[in-house]
């Protein structure tokens, strides 16, 4: 057993000390003077990784804008302009852009185009487009085209259902609200 922990601590490590690259990552401090961040360009489809754990916002460097074939887990944040092909999965935030899978956490997830499911136990919010599922409390979608339950549920517009207390719909609406009040 503790030859087990062992190896998996060791690889554990090893992931975190080497990018994508194969080079170790390092933490670059920019002056506060900087006037606007750049997102970094999202990495060609054939550079990918299987696992990508991450820890903060940005942290590492190279889960910002990698693509993830597999899992990628915040622990406790995720998030990123890169994309996830599989299950993206934290404990307070995920938050990376485009997702084709699941998305899921305890407090927040967002995304902006997302096929499959985004669930969290507070708040879903999406930007553009969301085909698929939302579920949670509070569920904000660009256009949504799917199933939207919850407590308070938003569109743009709606091709599907939206099953809550409170229904916004912005735009056009093709398929049904059930709730106590609908927009």
């Amino acid at each position: 057993m503790k030859r087990t922990l062992f190896i998996l601590t060791m690889l554990f490590a090893g992931i975190m000390a080497f990018g994508d690259e194969g080079q170790p990552s390092q933490v670059v401090f920019k002056p506060a003077t900087a006037q606007k961040q750049v997102q970094p360009a999202q990495k060609p489809l054939d550079n990918w990784t299987f696992i990508q754990p991450c820890f903060w916002f940005g942290l590492p460097t190279s889960s910002q804008n990698s693509n993830v074939y597999g899992l990628k887990t915040g622990q406790p944040i995720s998030s990123g302009t890169g994309r996830v092909y599989g299950i993206e999965v934290s404990w307070f935030v995920a938050a990376t852009d485009n997702i084709n899978g699941l998305q899921v956490c305890w407090i927040y997830t967002q995304s902006k185009y997302l096929q499959g499911i985004e669930a969290s136990l507070i708040c879903n919010y999406n930007k553009e487009q969301l085909d698929g599922l939302q579920a949670g409390l509070v569920n904000i979608a660009g256009n949504l085209t799917g199933f939207q339950p919850g407590f308070i549920c938003v569109t743009k517009d709606l091709n599907g259902i939206q099953g809550g207390f409170i229904d916004v719909a912005q735009g056009k609406t093709i398929g049904a609200q059930f709730s106590l009040v609908g927009y």
